[in-house]
């Protein structure tokens, strides 16, 4: 019974390590489309928290002069409140289509990048999800502490409106 124990541990930190060493081989490309993808799935499961982890402590919208903490604040409020009174689930999903994001490094400095992205986001209206607004987004982000976080952004609506 120990050997089998000992086995799967050995197992278990073997996977850990591995998956490590894949995620250290990463481009900041990777890192960053990941970072923005993992943002859409946490806004899209409601979870406010880990999804604003990657906007930095500086962060401002420059379009609206929005801060971190007004967006926070937003994403709080629509998760407590924007949920279907049955299941529970968000009423709300983002999409952001991996073929129409550009990632430049910044090649003075590795540790920075400009990313453009187009996200579409969707309400649930009964069991239809309909478009509520589809925005061009540029971000500039760097590479900290917490990984890849975004620092500034643009946007341009180009259809519906944004979150009030």
């Amino acid at each position: 019974m120990k050997r089998v124990i000992v086995a799967v541990a050995a197992i278990a930190a073997l996977i850990l390590g591995i998956s490590l060493v894949i995620r250290a081989l990463e481009s900041p490309e990777t890192k960053i489309r990941k970072r923005l993808l993992r943002m859409a799935e946490d806004f899209d499961g409601g979870r406010s928290g880990p999804c604003s982890r990657g906007l930095a402590e500086d962060f401002v919208d420059a379009t609206t002069g929005a801060r971190v903490s007004e967006v926070r604040a937003l994403l709080a409020q629509m998760s407590l409140s924007e949920r279907d009174p049955r299941t529970k689930e968000f009423l709300h999903r983002v999409t952001l289509p991996e073929e129409e994001m550009t990632v430049l490094l910044d090649p003075a400095e590795p540790t920075k990048a400009q990313v453009d992205f187009i996200a579409i986001f969707e309400e649930r209206r009964g069991e239809e999800w309909r478009l509520e607004w589809r925005v061009s987004i540029s971000a500039e982000m760097f590479d900290g502490e917490d990984g890849w976080q975004v620092r500034r952004t643009t946007h341009e609506t180009l259809e519906g409106q944004r979150f009030r």
